[in-house]
């Protein structure tokens, strides 16, 4: 019993929104899942579509930082930041985006484990 009464999360569900998830995980099982490669991608291209509909200027920059976020803790997600960055049109980010995670789904954990 740690007798928190709470606990702030702030813009951590920003950028995890896996968030409550893992905390619900971890009060009932002591550790949690990492979300795997193929969650990080479905999230992306799904705030891909929903950007595509504000205006091009707009969802370019959002999806950037939206890839900072979602990229930490991805094999290799360095390199994939760095290609987004230098993008210009958001089909080329969803294309990056794309062949990124396809090249990498041949060796895709089921779940990354956190104690």
């Amino acid at each position: 019993d740690t007798r928190c009464d709470a606990i702030m999360i702030g813009r951590t569900a920003s950028y995890n929104p896996w968030i409550f998830r893992q905390i619900d995980e971890y009060v009932r099982t002591g550790s949690y899942c990492v979300p795997p490669d193929l969650e990080r991608y479905q999230m992306m291209k799904t705030y891909y579509f929903m950007l595509e509909e504000h205006g091009e200027a707009d969802a370019i920059g959002k999806m950037k930082q939206f890839a900072t976020y979602f990229t930490h803790g991805v094999r290799n997600g360095s390199k994939l930041r760095a290609e987004i960055y230098r993008a210009q049109e958001i089909s080329r980010i969803l294309e990056i985006v794309d062949a990124f995670f396809h090249h990498q789904f041949n060796e895709l954990p089921e779940c990354a484990e956190v104690a």
